[in-house]
Order: structure tokens, then sequence, then C-alpha cells
């Protein structure tokens, strides 16, 4: 899209905002009434947000540098909700805050994984998930008692057309980052490793890699599963604050 030469204008008072389109001086017209329903007004909300963030990002890039202990980690995500609050459902999706990001992540349509296994039991998650064994159950548990957006077995198609259905993506509160979770719960069993040496090169053919955005957490009859191991990894990657 390019950028509209003209600027956009906002009005607040009484609990209104108006817009309105900045014009040339030559013209003899600072400024016009602009509607919501403009052909113009997608364009220039989206420059408008765009110069606001891009003030703010390099205001906060000089606090860094001088003054560090005044820099403010919320800064940016007070300015895009303010500017959710005066776009309401026109606000550029590309300026969502990360609020609205994982509210709309969360209760977004995937595909899920459609394999049904007779006869195996089923774990109801506090989230309200059925997942498919009991490690999986603690971890989902874990998760949500974190606060951590995730979906079960969804589907991710990879690098060769298949499609993988990892155990958990997580996102990333803070930076919008996918995560991908697999849970090995049978390490005892050959044929179970060798099945899964061959997902992780799968995965990893397709960019999703151990040590960036892959998580792997293991048990079998000797070493069980650690709660407070997991939420150091979580840590560790940035996951959790």
């Amino acid at each position: 899209m390019k950028s509209p030469r003209e600027t956009l204008r906002i009005r607040r008072g009484h609990g209104t905002v108006s817009f309105y389109k900045g014009c040339s001086y030559e013209s003899g017209k600072t400024e016009t009434y602009l509607s919501r329903k403009d052909p113009s007004f997608p364009g220039l909300a989206l420059k408008y947000c765009a110069n606001r963030l891009k003030k703010a990002l390099e205001n906060q890039r000089c606090v860094l540098l001088k003054n560090p202990e005044k820099y403010d980690p919320e800064y940016i995500e007070r300015l895009l909700e303010d500017l959710e609050a005066i776009f309401g459902e026109m606000m550029p999706p590309a300026f969502s805050s990360c609020k609205t990001y994982i509210r709309q992540w969360e209760t977004a349509v995937y595909t899920k994984n459609p394999l049904v296994v007779p006869g195996q039991r089923l774990y109801k998650t506090a989230k309200g998930d059925l997942v498919r064994s009991k490690l999986e159950m603690i971890i989902a548990d874990i998760l949500f008692q974190l606060g951590i957006p995730y979906r079960y077995e969804a589907a991710v198609t990879l690098a060769d057309g298949s499609i993988r259905y990892p155990d958990f993506t997580i996102l990333c509160p803070s930076t919008r980052k996918l995560y991908y979770l697999e849970v090995c719960g049978m390490m005892d069993d050959p044929s179970y490793v060798d099945s899964l040496l061959n997902k992780l090169h799968g995965y990893s053919e397709s960019g999703i890699i151990e040590g960036d955005n892959l998580l792997l957490v293991f048990e079998n009859h000797s070493v069980g599963f650690d709660p407070d191991d997991f939420k150091r990894m979580l840590f560790v990657n940035g996951i959790l604050q």
C-alpha cells in the first residue's frame, strides 16, 4: 500500500473521537472532516499508527541509551491500547496490543488432530481440553495457571507438505513468538524413540528447532516429570516472565 500524502488528525472530547484529513496549506484549507467509511481512512489510519509507534520506539531507544533506569517496558503496550481506544474496530491489525492479539489467537478456530484411538482414556484439563495422557494434563494445567496461551494438538504443515500435530503450540505473551512443545513420555521404548527422532528431523527441516522454538519434555520409568524444571525452561526461553 502506497503511503497517502495527507495525514490523519484526531480530535477527542466528551467521550467521542472525530477524524480529520490534513491537507496542504497551499489548498487554502488545512483539514477536512473524515468519515470512517471514506476509502482513504484505512491508509491514513495505518500511516498514523506507524508514525506514533515509530516515535515511541525512538523515544524508548533514547531512554535505554541515556537513562536505562527510567525505561518502562509497558510503554509501548499502553500506546497500542490507546490506539485501539481511538480506532476501535477500524484499528489496523498490525498494531494490535498484546492483550488483543492473545485474545484473538486464543479464540481463533484451528485444525486439531482428528485421530481418535478407540478405548483410549482422555484427561480433562483446567482449560477444558481433552488430552491423551496424565502428563499432558499436568503440563496443560501449568500453562493455564501461569496465563500462558496454548493450543493442544494444532496442525502444523512441514516443509515436505506433511502435517504434524505437536502436543502443544505455545504463544509467548510478550513477544508473540510461537513455540512448539512435544511431551516425550515413553523414552524407555526403542520404537517410540525412533519415531520421535524422525519427527524431530522433520521439524528441524521446517525451521522448528530445539534451542529456538522447539521445547521437549522427557519422562521414563526412572525419571519423572518435574514441574519446577518445566517452569524454569519456560523462563529461560522468555515465555514466563
